[in-house]
């Protein structure tokens, strides 16, 4: 109950524009909130992260950036600069030198940096509910479809409004960067990507992509 109790309290601290209550209510497995700067897509993610982690008892959630400055600049700055501390458990539950917030049902939010190609390979065999990517153009297909392949949840069926849990990932950017193509096949156009392997083109769903 406390938990129900933390997640509505959100909305004192949080009011959605249409377009970010659009990206929450979404059920899609990949969702894409794109558009111009100051949108207000890294706040949807922070916040979206936070109830996810109200909501789903002893999970992982992450929040990537390609470097740490970009991290510390965008996620990690809006976070501190705009999230009360109560919403976790008070501040004795964010630890500031790694950047790991535990909450007090058990789940865990990670802000961590992905520089490198390979440094991905650093979250091998991890288990998140819920990966969200800020300024996701930044990072190549290879890495998104790595990091997909780290959902999972085996703790509970149902979040503790008694929804099913379905662990998905969530996406933040701007038009342009590298990761531009793939993100125009799998949201836009919602065709495969010409990087998937054979394996996954047969798999390939349309409906699992939603672009808001």
């Amino acid at each position: 109950m406390p938990a129900k109790a933390q997640t509505l309290d959100i909305s004192r601290f949080y009011k959605p524009s249409e377009k970010q209550k659009q990206f929450h209510s979404s059920k899609a497995k990949y969702r894409l909130y794109g558009g111009a700067k100051g949108g207000g897509k890294t706040a949807a993610l922070v916040w979206e992260a936070i109830s996810t982690c109200l909501r789903v008892p002893k999970c992982n959630v992450l929040i990537l950036r390609r470097t740490f400055p970009q991290l510390e600049a965008g996620a990690l700055s809006y976070f501190i600069k705009f999230v009360p501390d109560h919403i976790y458990g008070g501040r004795k539950n964010f630890n500031q030198s790694k950047y790991i917030v535990r909450f007090p049902n058990g789940s865990t939010l990670w802000f961590r940096p992905c520089q490198q190609e390979n440094d991905m390979y650093d979250y091998q065999g991890h288990e998140y509910v819920q990966i969200l990517i800020d300024e996701s153009t930044e990072f190549t297909y290879k890495m998104f479809d790595f990091f997909r392949k780290q959902l999972r949840y085996t703790y509970a069926k149902n979040d503790i409004y008694g929804t099913p849990i379905v662990p998905n990932v969530c996406l933040a950017t701007n038009p342009g960067e590298i990761g531009h193509k793939w993100h125009k096949c799998l949201f836009i156009d919602h065709v495969p990507f010409d990087e998937m392997d054979a394996a996954a083109v047969a798999k390939y769903d349309p409906s699992a992509a939603a672009w808001r």
